[in-house]
């Protein structure tokens, strides 16, 4: 499952985490990946792949797009 995502500058996703494994994909922009032992900041082209409940948190760094693809298990 793929959803997209648009931020403006400044817009925020306090912490929370995803039941399944996901990968991030960033479309335009940039954003600020705050995990549990590191920052990481994104621009367009990168991938950062997150494993089940792993917490973090979300800062868009200028207007951004990304998209959340969902490794769901199999039906």
């Amino acid at each position: 499952k793929v959803v997209a995502f648009e931020f403006a500058e400044g817009d925020q996703l306090t912490e929370h985490a995803a039941r399944h494994p996901v990968l991030i994909q960033v479309i335009r922009g940039r954003v600020s990946f705050e995990l549990p032992d590191r920052t990481v900041e994104l621009a367009p082209g990168a991938l950062l792949h997150l494993t089940p409940m792993l917490r973090h948190a979300v800062r868009a760094l200028e207007p951004t797009t990304l998209t959340v693809t969902m490794l769901l298990p199999r039906p």
